[in-house]
């Protein structure tokens, strides 16, 4: 059987949305994590997945927080599970927006974070392969899930050969849906029996 990667969103599926954590100071207050997201890894640990955090952060395009802030923020998360009991192998994220992103939110086009050609961004696999390059395996030598609040999320897994998790109070058309990340978790248990 080929080892199990789980892919990871971060905002809506591990932890909650709050619209751009780290946009204000008070960020550490606000940080809480999703309903049934530490069950959720707690079970994905149990079956042995390689976890890593594959995350979009349009906030840094949109002059909302820094690079740094981002970092900050993924490390107070890690700690935080991390007192848990819980490892996410590897934390990645894509700061740069397309063109149309862009336009419809006010960033200046010549901005170093617009770039239509990155595979970075989810969809695209751009973070998925970074983490593969980390782990020293390819794509192809994993059982490969993606699991997120967004279709971009879910459509990366899809791109990338595996499978993709929408995390969705109510079904969508093409995608695999569950409410929680533990409920996300179970399916892949029951996938792999």
């Amino acid at each position: 059987m080929k080892q199990l990667a789980v892919f990871l969103d971060r905002d809506g599926t591990i932890i909650e949305d709050n619209y751009y954590l780290g946009k204000s100071d008070s960020w550490r207050q606000e940080l809480r994590f999703a309903a049934h997201a530490i069950e959720g890894l707690s079970e994905l640990q149990r079956m042995n997945a390689c976890l890593a955090v594959i995350s979009n952060q349009a906030g840094v395009a949109r002059g909302f927080f820094t690079e740094n802030r981002v970092i900050e923020v993924n490390r107070e998360i890690a700690a935080r599970l991390t007192a848990r009991g819980i490892h996410i192998d590897q934390w990645h994220y894509c700061t740069l927006v397309q063109t149309e992103y862009a336009r419809r939110h006010n960033i200046p086009l010549d901005s170093p974070f617009v770039n239509d050609t990155s595979d970075l961004r989810k969809p695209g696999i751009g973070m998925i392969t970074k983490v593969c390059a980390g782990w020293n395996t390819a794509l192809q030598d994993l059982d490969l899930w993606v699991i997120g609040d967004k279709e971009t999320d879910a459509q990366a897994g899809i791109n990338a050969g595996g499978r993709g998790i929408l995390l969705s109070p109510r079904a969508m058309p093409g995608f695999t849906c569950y409410t929680d990340l533990y409920q996300a978790a179970l399916h892949i248990k029951d996938a792999r029996s």
